[in-house]
């Protein structure tokens, strides 16, 4: 089952305090490799085969209010993106599973930084 109720794919982690790059983005809300060593699969009770995926207006709203708006913001996420904090994507769901190549989110999430000269960092599996 594939929905798009997935709300909050742009977040601090909150592991903040120990992760090396607590500033994460996944599109997707669980992971169709179902890796049995996976510390994602726990969280929050996800399972294989019910994938969320957010949509990509939502993460591309926080660009605009971070690099097309003068207002002050009283958001992290709009803080870390106008300071450029590197951008884990992946950190709970592999970036590139199949269901990216139909949706093709990480790809416009590719273009959306080109084109705000935004660091990215991929956590993937996937071989090309």
């Amino acid at each position: 089952m594939i929905s798009d109720k997935y709300t909050h794919p742009l977040a601090l982690t909150s592991q903040f305090r120990f992760c090396g790059n607590p500033f994460r983005l996944d599109f997707y809300k669980g992971c169709d490799f179902g890796c049995k060593y996976c510390f994602a699969r726990n969280i929050n009770g996800q399972n294989d085969f019910d994938i969320g995926y957010a949509k990509f207006e939502i993460v591309e709203n926080y660009f605009k209010k971070a690099f097309e708006s003068n207002v002050e913001a009283n958001n992290i996420v709009v803080e870390l993106l106008r300071n450029k904090v590197p951008i884990h994507v992946g950190g709970l769901a592999d970036p590139f599973q199949p269901i990216e190549w139909k949706l093709k989110l990480n790809y416009k999430l590719i273009e959306l930084s080109n084109k705000y000269q935004y660091p990215l960092i991929f956590s993937t599996k996937q071989c090309f």
